[in-house]
């Protein structure tokens, strides 16, 4: 499997995997069509194969080739998204965008500065 096949799922997948927020700038309904493309098994195929893979490299083992199944899923996932053309791809892009920005934590506060720093004095001897 070409691993931009890989991505390709694993990009649906992700989109996919988060709920849909008011706020995001496309109406669920963009939602339905990609709904369409990927079913359960195929998420359940990319996660079975993934969690293969980092298990063997973790193992420092060479990752499976994944199965005949998921690439070919993969391949008709990439055939109906080309056909579907270029908006419906950058919409797509800017919903995982999205839903990966609206999962990271909040940064962590700036440190409050210290007493002592380098360029003063320590004038407490």
């Amino acid at each position: 499997m070409k691993l931009r096949h890989a991505f390709t799922l694993l990009g649906v997948t992700a989109m996919l995997a988060g709920p849909v927020r008011a706020e995001e700038p496309f109406p669920p309904a963009d939602l339905e069509r990609f709904r369409d493309l990927v079913k359960p098994a195929d998420v359940d195929l990319f996660f079975n194969y993934l969690r293969d893979a980092m298990k063997a490299g973790i193992a420092g083992k060479t990752p499976p080739p994944p199965p005949a199944e998921l690439s070919r899923r993969a391949e008709e996932l990439t055939e109906s998204l080309k056909q579907q053309g270029l908006s419906t791809l950058d919409q797509m892009l800017e919903m995982i965008r999205q839903e990966m920005k609206n999962s990271l934590p909040p940064p962590p506060p700036p440190a409050a500065p210290s007493d002592q720093s380098p360029d003063k004095p320590d004038y407490r001897t």
